[in-house]
Parts: C-alpha cells; sequence; structure tokens
C-alpha cells in the first residue's frame, strides 16, 4: 500500500500522522503524499520545475499530490475537481 504505483521504481508514499490541537481538544490528522518529481521522474527536467510550480484551477497546485493535511484538519486532496469526478 506505501508503494507508488507509478514513478521511480521502487518509491513509496511519504505518510505523516499525529493531532493538532483546536478548540481544547486533540483531532488525529494525517498526510500522504508523492513529489510530483517522483513521479514524472523519466521526464523532462525543465517540464518536471514547470510542474512544480503551478498555481492554476485545472492544475495540481505545489510540488507534490497529497491528500490530508499536518497543519489543518482535512481530509480532501490537492487535485482539480475535474479529475475527480467520473467520466
Amino acid at each position: 500500500m506505501m508503494n507508488l504505483p507509478v514513478g521511480q521504481p521502487g518509491a513509496k508514499f511519504e505518510l505523516k500522522a499525529g493531532f493538532l490541537e483546536q478548540n481544547d481538544m486533540q483531532i488525529p490528522v494525517f498526510e500522504a503524499k508523492a513529489l510530483k518529481s517522483v513521479i514524472l521522474y523519466d521526464q523532462d527536467k525543465n517540464l518536471v520545475a514547470k510542474e512544480n510550480q503551478v498555481i492554476s484551477v485545472d492544475g495540481v497546485n505545489g510540488d507534490a499530490l497529497r491528500v490530508g493535511s499536518m497543519e489543518e484538519v482535512k481530509t480532501n486532496g490537492n487535485w482539480p475537481k475535474n479529475l475527480s469526478k467520473e467520466q
């Protein structure tokens, strides 16, 4: 389950878990992410660098695909909503 199904051979998801304090409560949080540079390891380095800087409604913002957060209580991912719909 930790192994990335695509990208660099042998690559694994980066997994974190912990607690955030909110309203005097300890709330469990998690984050799972995979760096775009690991997923796109065999692509042109200039295109990967450009992809890491994406800030768009239609793109995956930032340098990684992620779900969850270690900074706020949420379980959604950072991919665009149009990629979440069944087509």
